[in-house]
């Protein structure tokens, strides 16, 4: 998933089962297992250290490729989806056509 963090657009990836796609946009992301060996959280390295990301929060690549651990209740706050925004955009070239439309039949 890409993300559009004001000004600029970042991607993301939530850590959930199975935890390939966050292991591969975060290569050094570590799993931590626990006593039955099923993981339990992540760990992130990012410029401020070591991050723990328990299961459903969010990593984000920053503009410069660094990595950093969001909740997302923080990112979404921060952030808007990336798709999100251009269903929006296209509704919005919709209203503008139809009301194009409207004001040369009242013409």
């Amino acid at each position: 998933m890409k993300f559009r963090k004001k000004p600029v657009v970042i991607e993301a990836v939530q850590l959930t089962r199975p935890f390939s796609n966050a292991t591969r946009f975060c290569p050094s992301l570590r799993l931590i297992r626990g006593d039955n060996n099923r993981v339990e959280f992540g760990i992130v390295p990012t410029l401020e250290g070591d991050h723990r990301a328990d299961i459903g929060d969010w990593i984000i690549r920053g503009v410069k490729g660094e990595s950093a651990k969001s909740a997302w209740s923080a990112a979404q706050s921060a952030a808007e989806s990336a798709a999100r925004l251009e269903h929006l955009k296209k509704a919005a070239e919709r209203l503008r056509a139809r009301l194009a439309q409207l004001q040369q039949e009242a013409n």
